[in-house]
This record gives C-alpha cells, structure tokens and sequence, in this order.
C-alpha cells in the first residue's frame, strides 16, 4: 500500500509500480512471496525450477496457447505486467511453501538478468559443487549487460547450509 500511496501523492511518480520475490528460509522450510516478473529458481542437485510464475501479460497468452514461449521471448508487450506493487490499493500476491535440503540454492532475479540469461546456464553454475556465489551473481550480471542488458539487472543467490 505504501508504493500505491507514494505514486498517487506525486505527479512524477503516477502509475509507478514495482516487482517482489522474496525467499524466507526458516528450519526445514522456505516461504516465497511474489508480484510481477521477476523470479525465484531453486537449484537441487542438477536440477533447476522456476519456483515463481511471471504476471505478465505474455506470461498469460502463453499459459492460454496463444503466444508460443519463443513468441513471448521478443514480444513488444514482454515487460507489460497484470499484477505489480503499487498498481492499485491492493494486489495479490503468490504465496508458497516447500520443503528445503541442505545444499539448496535459492536464485532470485529481475526480467533485466532472467531474460537474457538462460536456465540451462543458471543451473550450469549454481549446481557446480565449488561455486562461489558471489562470483557467479557478478558473472551472470556481466552476461547479462553483454548480451544487451538495458532494464535493471538484479540478482540475489543463497544457499541452505547442513
């Protein structure tokens, strides 16, 4: 509510809205909370899984049969959202469980990192038994911008120690 009521008070800021993916790990389980287009991936063992689901509005003609995944790829509405904070007064937000296993890696990231990084390469180094998480958040940011990375390119990595 208090994105919505900064954008209403100002003229500048009419219309602003934003995305939130969030993972609370707490014991055995870890909560994730999401809006918008931006994403949280688990990586366990040598698999990877979109954890999260895009509100946007190709998201939607995909989940309908109408744009085929590589069609919403380099759609010109790709980056228009259905749900976002500060929209509206109010917005619902996705809200899941899962069970967590030590070692497991925790990705989260913005459309400007996701759209031009692929899973395959996510995994590729996230599931490396020595990786630095550090570097590879740097190392898929670097991809990113090379690959001409223009919206904000955000990414956060963590993992479930023993």
């Amino acid at each position: 509510f208090a994105v919505y009521q900064q954008s209403a008070r100002r003229a500048e800021s009419r219309g602003m809205g934003t995305t939130m993916t969030a993972v609370l790990i707490d014991g055995n389980a870890a909560v994730i909370g999401h809006v918008g287009d931006s994403r949280a991936y688990l990586v366990r063992g040598d698999t990877i899984t979109q954890l999260t689901r895009d509100h946007s509005w190709v998201a939607f003609q995909v989940e309908q049969g109408i744009l085929t995944p590589e069609e919403a790829e380099n759609h010109p509405n790709r980056n228009q959202l259905m749900r976002a904070l500060g929209t509206r007064p109010q917005v619902t937000v996705d809200i899941g469980i899962l069970p967590v296993q030590p070692g497991d890696v925790f990705f989260l990231s913005s459309d400007g990192l996701h759209g031009f990084v692929h899973d395959f390469e996510l995994l590729n180094e996230l599931s490396r038994p020595s990786v630095n998480l550090h570097d590879a958040i740097e190392y898929f940011i670097g991809l990113a911008n090379a690959r001409g990375g223009l919206d904000n390119i955000t990414g956060v990595v963590a993992q479930v120690s023993a």
